[in-house]
């Protein structure tokens, strides 16, 4: 029993250890990438295994219905994260704990709130905007498209909670629970499509997308709440914390916005072929960009 103990206080202590050293944390987020790529690749394989051959048509339209809510996530979300939070956040967990989570509170309230106004935008027109960002889609796969798209946004709203918790988690130092959420992400997906694709069809990837996002929220708020973090329902837009994250986050998500921009034509001119070429595209794209990832995440 003493045993059991204490292997599971020292896999807690490791999962939540802090690292000091840049290649410790280095060497964390890429072991663990490296495992969500390959259930990534995975999570494709099972994906067209058990959609291509029988029903090219619906994969490409679960493809395409990524499309809003990633573009409305990247802008609202990663220029933010990618440019602005960590150092801002950062610098008050140095001066002010209490301050800091002012300052998370308010972010994460203020960008929910405007990821959730832009969303019943989208909720309310996906069926027009699915059909202007598509090229040959047949009435019934805009139908389809516009109907996922509206589920995608629920797991987006989990997404953008549990990303700026990743942050906060990182600025502590602490690596390896954040770089475990895609792990789940995928795990949700892939358990999804085993065991409900025979009940629910190409919606059981759907389901997989939504369990997954949950997972990757869920896995982190232990850590997250043992390292002091206190949620406040603030909105101080007055808070220069707030002011500065905006300021530097602009010019990012004006770039990101290019690369949105390029990312939807591809989705039109890739709709416009043949059934599965959306796919075929997707995965290609994938496959490229893996080992960017891999060296870039890390």
């Amino acid at each position: 029993m003493v045993k059991v103990k204490n292997f599971f206080d020292n896999s807690r202590n490791f999962l939540t250890r802090r690292e000091n050293g840049l290649f410790s944390a280095a060497l964390i987020i890429s072991l663990t990438y490296s495992v969500s790529m390959v259930l990534g690749i995975l999570r494709e394989r099972l994906l067209v295994a058990h959609f291509y051959a029988c029903c090219s048509q619906r994969l490409d339209v679960y493809y395409a219905a990524f499309r809003l809510p990633d573009m409305i996530f990247q802008l609202v979300v990663i220029g933010a994260l990618s440019a602005a939070f960590i150092p801002v956040f950062s610098e008050y967990l140095t001066r002010n704990e209490k301050e800091a989570n002012k300052l998370a509170s308010s972010l994460v309230n203020l960008l929910l709130t405007f990821f959730l106004l832009l969303s019943i935008i989208v909720f309310l027109l996906a069926k027009p905007i699915s059909a202007l960002i598509t090229g040959n889609f047949a009435p019934w796969q805009i139908e389809l498209m516009a109907q996922m798209t509206r589920v995608m946004l629920l797991a987006q709203i989990f997404f953008l909670v549990s990303n700026f918790f990743s942050a906060m988690i990182q600025s502590h130092q602490r690596f390896l629970i954040p770089a475990l959420s895609p792990v789940v992400y995928n795990l949700g997906i892939i358990l999804s499509v085993v065991f409900l694709s025979p009940f629910l069809g190409i919606w059981s990837a759907i389901v997989g997308v939504l369990l997954g996002a949950l997972f990757h929220l869920l896995i982190q708020l232990p850590l997250l709440f043992k390292l002091g973090f206190k949620y406040s329902l603030s909105f101080d837009w007055a808070n220069s914390g707030v002011r500065k994250v905006v300021k530097l986050m602009l010019p990012r998500t004006l770039a990101l916005a290019a690369s949105q921009i390029e990312a939807t034509v591809s989705l039109f001119l890739a709709t416009s072929l043949t059934a599965g070429s959306l796919t075929i595209y997707y995965l290609a794209q994938r496959l490229v960009d893996l080992p960017v990832r891999l060296l870039g995440t890390s």
